[in-house]
């Protein structure tokens, strides 16, 4: 499919150091875009591989921050942000998920992820 709908950001997270399960995230956020019509660039992913995912202070959620809500974006603006499952976000807080799903969606980028091969 041909790029349509701008650019996208991705986030990767493992909390094992496992570069095998940070690489079927970014197969599955790369087909995501394709299947949209995103551009996703490799400067435009945003890797925590060995972090948990019971807090949100990872550098590379830090940086995806930055880039998203602030003016850190080198370049045009993001269009949404990819995940493979919202548990690579963050696991078991409800309320702070939500949260973080309001804060993108007011700043025009939304979080979407693939559940069981449908993106949400």
């Amino acid at each position: 499919m041909p790029i349509t709908h701008g650019r996208a950001a991705a986030y990767l997270r493992s909390a094992a150091t496992d570069p095998a399960s940070i690489e079927r995230q970014l197969g599955v956020v790369r087909e995501e875009a394709e299947l949209l019509g995103y551009a996703l660039a490799e400067a435009d992913v945003f890797r925590d591989d060995g972090q948990p995912g019971d807090t949100l202070s990872r550098p590379g959620w830090a940086e995806l921050e930055g880039a998203v809500l602030g003016d850190n974006h080198n370049g045009e603006p993001y269009a949404c942000v990819l995940v493979a499952d919202p548990t690579r976000v963050l696991r078991g807080f409800v309320d702070e998920f939500t949260d973080i799903l309001k804060r993108f969606a007011l700043a025009g980028v939304p979080i979407l992820w693939a559940d069981e091969g449908n993106l949400s």
